[in-house]
């Protein structure tokens, strides 16, 4: 360096790189062998010696603390400047006319650099850089290291641009240690001469001993090639698949000749009845092989929650990858698990149409209806969830998972959160080592959707991917099957909004309106749009959903409406003051309010208006609860209590009586008693929810809702409304995991509404 020599502390193997070619290539094992101080150490070299330096990066805090220490170091004052270009970050240090840059992210679209030339670029984490740094400066010597790359890969091309093997140079470094590591292996490439040095798991780990803690075991599915480098056939191998797939395998296709290929066109007009084609994979599916690809590039496990809509060939293309697995590699085991018996038979189909049509199909050496079994010695299973235990002990290579939110609702599938868990544990046991996709379209707050909302924070290994309906090029109505001019005119707030976000045509406008009508209130389950709402509409709910997302949109964020009080175990909103003059009903819903147990609560409506007032509600043994409900009662003028006498309500009743709240209210007092005599000899406190009472009390409450004749402030309550579904048992409950107290109490409250409190009646004496 021109002024002072900056020491990176690194093993003298790895300072022969200063001294390269001007294009170079370093591939090294999935490991922290410094590489960014390397890039840093080097690139700060050039710019000192009067080189405008560039350097691409996928994260850029560690690049812009080292030089900013190294540049204090040597007592060179530089001048800084950050900015940001989309997802691009830019970070500069400029020392007279001199810049040296920092570009952080994944995509450098040229247009968007603020510099269009340098003296030399580096690059560090290649292989996660989806831009072809190559092709950004063809002109500039070129330093770009990363971890072994797919074969599709820029990077991948740049490191084999060589032939000949020759032995590496070892040349003694200014600020190397002098620590030998094992030779590596270049290769070199007299056209363009670009220098390839290669340091594997051993290199690493002579010259940096501390990283052995970060190697995994043998038993990893990427061992060879992050670890030893080794060229072998990647986890997602796209162009190979996309390949076997066109050429070995053949589907039943049901769609518009205009929308095939024309291969699949020729094919598909000599035929009668559906159609048997090749395989051609659509631009959809590619983009969705490419999400898994990258996911794995970045060195997560091969472990994907897919959230879809209907009809999008994803199956088709899981089947198509595991039959490959099996017809491929010898010995393998893979699964297919389908939430209905109907639903299995038609998946195992498609399997078997791929083996029947294969050119190259190994020979079956069974004649089952659930398992393909292959003289290569690998089984292909297909079979319903929860009807098969092959799962525990067992070693699969790849599991696919079809309609998982629906393995909870099928009466042939299991029936409940926990076992829907025991399975999964026990896919995800066999497949540690393997890829395991589990795909499906919404179907309320179930299993799936808590695993997908997990992964989208990183709580568990899976990669959550989401593919809506118009990420489809295809999902539009053709030119003649729609007015252009009549959706100009009849452009709903929604739709205009769709459009305005996501850049909708006419012609996909018109494919949703076509959908909406053809899936009706099941739209947002079938044709999901966003991966939140989604999950909260779907299913068969019995409000509307429509009516309810409408309201949730409008409604302001609670902590700024209401006076909102902490309570033990809860808490407690009033949105409106009680009023001298007005009447009140409450209702209240019961639990036993241990841990585990569903919540409890009690909901105040202002009885003239219909208005939501008043609100307790949390976690409260039922002796709480009571002291809690006639607190507020009273507050709001002796309002009238409705209180649900099944379960534990009795300990409530018993409470609330010892408080003193105890007059019936067809006598005029403040406690509901459910008795149409209205004698209080034979009269029973409370409300009664049974197999007659109930569904009146929920249909007045829907009804409530959807006229809007109940004002609502509690978004708690809506949110329930929500996942509040028809379930397998035939019944409309709350999803698995998800309550229905915030519903109940409500509902009793609204039916309190119906009763009337006689006035006390005045005895004039002598009459």
């Amino acid at each position: 360096m021109s002024s002072a020599t900056v020491n990176i502390g690194l093993p003298e193997g790895f300072h022969a790189l200063a001294d390269a070619d001007d294009r170079v290539a370093v591939e090294h094992a999935k490991l922290d062998c410094r590489m960014v101080e390397v890039v840093c150490g080097l690139a700060l070299r050039d710019f000192l010696d009067g080189a405008s330096i560039v350097i691409f990066l996928p994260k850029i805090a560690r690049a812009k603390f080292l030089l900013t220490s190294w540049f204090q170091d040597v007592g060179v004052k530089v001048k800084k400047y950050s900015d940001s270009e989309g997802d691009m970050k830019l970070h500069s240090f400029q020392r007279g006319t001199t810049t040296l840059w920092i570009a952080c992210g994944t995509k450098f679209p040229i247009e968007d650099l603020p510099f269009h030339s340098a003296s030399r670029v580096y690059g560090v984490g290649c292989d996660e850089i989806v831009t072809d740094l190559t092709t950004l400066f063809p002109g500039s010597p070129t330093f770009f290291a990363g971890v072994m790359a797919d074969r599709d890969h820029w990077f991948y091309g740049y490191c084999r641009s060589g032939n000949d093997v020759l032995p590496s140079r070892h040349s003694r470094h200014p600020g190397g240690n002098g620590t030998a590591v094992k030779p590596t292996l270049t290769v070199s490439d007299e056209r363009t001469h670009v220098v390839r040095h290669r340091f594997d798991k051993d290199a690493v780990l002579h010259a940096f001993p501390d990283q052995k803690r970060l190697v995994p075991p043998k038993t990893d599915p990427f061992y060879e090639r992050h670890f030893l480098l080794k060229d072998v056939l990647p986890r997602y191998e796209t162009q190979s698949f996309i390949t076997f797939a066109r050429t070995r395998c053949n589907v039943r296709t049901d769609k518009p000749l205009h929308l095939l290929s024309k291969k699949q066109q020729d094919e598909a007009r000599d035929q009668h009845g559906t159609p048997v084609v090749s395989f051609d994979v659509s631009a959809l599916q590619k983009r969705y092989l490419a999400q898994k690809r990258l996911a794995v590039m970045k060195g997560k496990k091969p472990w994907f929650l897919l959230l879809k809509y209907r009809r999008g060939g994803f199956t088709t293309i899981e089947q198509a990858a595991s039959y490959m697995v099996a017809v491929t590699r010898p010995r393998s085991a893979v699964a297919t698990l389908a939430h209905t018996g109907q639903s299995t038979s038609r998946i195992f189909r498609i399997a078997l149409l791929y083996h029947d049509q294969d050119p190259k199909a190994p020979k079956r050496i069974s004649d089952s209806k659930t398992v393909l079994e292959f003289q290569n010695g690998s089984q292909f299973f297909v079979g319903t969830a929860g009807g098969h235990g092959f799962a525990r002990g067992d070693t699969l290579q790849r599991v696919h998972g079809s309609e998982v939110s629906k393995w909870m609702r099928s009466k042939r599938a299991t029936a409940s959160m926990e076992d829907v868990e025991d399975l999964a544990a026990g896919l995800l046991g066999a497949a540690s080592n393997g890829e395991v996709v589990f795909e499906t379209t919404p179907n309320g707050r179930e299993w799936f959707c808590i695993q997908y909302e997990e992964s989208k924070l990183g709580l568990n290994e899976f990669t959550p991917i989401f593919l809506r309906w118009f990420d489809d090029p295809m999902n539009r109505l053709a030119p003649g099957q729609y007015n252009e001019d009549e959706i100009c005119d009849t452009l709903t707030g929604e739709e205009v909004a769709l459009i305005a976000k996501h850049g909708l045509d006419f012609a996909q406008i018109a494919f949703r309106r076509h959908a909406k009508k053809v899936y009706k209130r099941l739209f947002p389950q079938e044709m999901p749009e966003d991966d939140k709402t989604c999950f909260l509409a779907s299913g068969v709910c019995f409000f509307d959903t429509d009516i309810i997302l409408s309201m949730l949109e409008l409604m302001p964020d609670p902590k700024d409406v209401g006076k909102w009080k902490h309570l033990p175990g809860g808490y407690e909103v009033r949105w409106k003051e009680p009023e001298l003059g007005h009447s009140y009903v409450a209702g209240c819903d019961t639990s036993e309010g241990l841990p585990g147990c569903d919540l409890n609560g009690v909901g105040l409506l202002d009885k003239r208006t219909g208005e939501q007032v008043a609100s307790i509600h949390g976690l409260f043994n039922p002796r709480v609860l009571a002291e809690h409900a006639v607190r507020i009662c009273k507050d709001y003028n002796d309002a009238l209590l409705g209180i649900e006498r099944e379960n534990h309500g009795h300990a409530v009743l018993q409470r609330v009586v010892g408080l003193g709240y105890r007059k019936p209210h067809f006598r005029g007092g403040p406690l509901f008693y459910f008795d149409k005599r209205q004698e209080v000899k034979n009269s029973r406190a409370g409300w009664t929810t049974n197999g007659e009472t109930r569904p009146v009390m929920l249909e007045d409450l829907a009804e409530a809702v959807e006229n809007r004749w109940m004002k609502i402030h509690d978004q708690d309550f809506l949110g329930e409304c929500l996942s509040f579904r028809l379930q397998s048992n035939g019944k409309f409950e709350a999803d698995s995991g998800a309550h229905d107290d915030q519903v109940m109490k409500w509902a009793i409250a609204w039916q309190m509404r119906r009763h009337k409190r006689p006035k006390p009646r005045i005895a004039i004496a002598g009459k």
